[in-house]
């Protein structure tokens, strides 16, 4: 399959070095829960179990589960 890059709306990708050998990626990311396997766009809008009423810490914890960016979707 031919993807023409020129007509995609590339705004929300991002350049990574994806390992040690220097491969490089150019696309689209999600941010993988490493204990559930859940994939978020965005971290900005997370919110723990105790909701509006969340500590900083409760948000920070909630987030750090959150370490590893993924390919998802387009790029190259």
């Amino acid at each position: 399959m031919n993807t023409d890059f020129t007509k995609i709306d590339k705004s929300s990708f991002i350049c990574i070095q994806m390992d040690e050998a220097g491969s490089v990626y150019y696309g689209q990311l999600k941010w993988l829960n490493s204990e559930t396997g859940e994939l978020r766009d965005s971290l900005d809008d997370l919110v723990p179990e105790s909701g509006d009423n969340a500590t900083q810490e409760e948000i920070d914890e909630l987030r750090g589960k959150y370490k590893e960016r993924v390919r998802h979707g387009l790029g190259i």
